[in-house]
């Protein structure tokens, strides 16, 4: 996210989806154990698929191997979001 090298941007991305459609916006937090739950699931299944969630890593910069591109770690975020919310 913005060269930060931290967690993959498109992780970032789908997390902010399944909150949207998954969070109630309760203030009694109602819905935040099962928020939590499929955000769990996503990077489970990210990092079992892409062997990291961190950026730098998924891209290589210091070993010099890249793991995924951005634009396949974007299609698997989308992917894993898109069967674990069923859509």
């Amino acid at each position: 996210m913005g060269g930060a090298d931290g967690t993959c941007g498109a992780i970032s991305g789908a997390v902010m989806v399944i909150s949207l459609l998954s969070s109630n916006g309760d203030c009694q937090n109602t819905s935040k154990h099962s928020t939590y739950a499929i955000v769990k699931e996503l990077f489970d299944s990210f990092v079992k698929k892409n062997g990291s969630s961190v950026c730098k890593e998924l891209q290589g910069l210091e070993t010099k191997i890249a793991l995924r591109s951005c634009d396949a770690c974007i299609e698997d975020a989308v992917l894993i979001t898109q069967d674990l919310l069923r859509l």
